[in-house]
């Protein structure tokens, strides 16, 4: 990551990798957020979204063994967005989590394994 940003105002934290999400699009807007991530910071005490595919584009440029750069397309192709928030009320924390994916799983798990699965074929097939 080359650069991180740090926003706070009314009580609320925002770091993010975007300048444009802690200074605006124009004069007199003071965050550019889009309106469900806005909803998101005001409703929680903790609310994120982290978008894989920025950090494994990032990460890709990296990686030059010809493993890692398959490891590296294959992610691109099947990691979205991860979308987090918690609350915490009675004593209690209560998070929830959204991870957008790419193909057709019939469940999370499932789709887990499935990464996990095809990650270790390509790590098979160049040991070969």
């Amino acid at each position: 990551i080359d650069k991180l940003y740090f926003k706070v105002k009314n009580g609320k934290c925002i770091i993010t990798t975007s300048l444009q999400n802690v200074t605006g699009n124009g004069p007199g807007e003071s965050v550019g957020l889009d309106a469900a991530t806005k909803q998101s910071v005001i409703n929680s005490n903790y609310s994120g979204r982290i978008n894989f595919n920025n950090i494994i584009t990032a990460m890709s440029s990296e990686v030059t063994d010809k493993k890692g750069k398959k490891s590296m397309a294959y992610l691109q192709a099947n990691v979205r967005d991860l979308k987090f928030e918690s609350s915490i009320k009675d004593d209690l924390i209560k998070t929830t989590t959204v991870l957008n994916i790419a193909g057709k799983h019939k469940n999370s798990l499932e789709y887990f394994f499935n990464v996990i699965e095809n990650l270790l074929k390509i790590d098979a097939g160049d040991k070969k």
